[in-house]
């Protein structure tokens, strides 16, 4: 699977994206997350939660932990006229990425902000990525279940004539 940021994506499609920042604070790394990116407890990460809309219409919830020795001028953004996706895309590449795809139910918190109903199906992608063995991202996003889709065209990297 290849990463996208989801502003473009909705723009592909002719439609309209909007987004709301709903938590953006820098924070010594605890022991849980410390462990999460392979790295010391107290290094400063970036928490970047954040609810983006298509044509008006709640999409997806990004939670997004970044290791700022990684990715420095991160915390500086604004996010006004980019994704974090897209920024850290074009400002901190990645080498490697890790996708684990889960569905959930919906809990108060993620149906209040997704406009569903308690317990719908929503389709969660937890993500991890790295450049060269640093970590950069551990991020989280949500969608509801009803409404998006996962896919991707795929192709061996070494063809064999078998």
């Amino acid at each position: 699977m290849e990463i996208r940021a989801i502003d473009r994506d909705i723009r592909a499609r002719g439609h309209r994206h909007d987004s709301d920042i709903i938590t953006y604070d820098t924070v010594a790394a605890d022991a849980t997350l410390a462990t999460r990116f392979g790295l010391t407890p107290g290094v400063p990460l970036c928490h970047f939660v954040c609810l983006h809309r298509e044509e008006d219409i709640p999409v997806q919830i990004e939670d997004r932990w970044v290791n700022l020795a990684a990715a420095p001028n991160f915390a500086r953004q604004d996010f006004k006229d980019i994704t974090a996706a897209a920024w850290l895309l074009a400002n901190a590449p990645y080498s490697d990425a890790q996708h684990l795809i889960e569905a959930i139910a919906a809990d108060n918190k993620t149906a209040k902000l997704l406009d569903i109903a308690y317990g719908a199906p929503c389709l969660v992608l937890h993500r991890r990525t790295w450049f060269h063995g640093t970590p950069i991202t551990v991020a989280k996003f949500t969608h509801p279940g009803e409404s998006y889709q996962l896919g991707g065209h795929f192709a061996p990297q070494h063809p064999s004539d078998g």
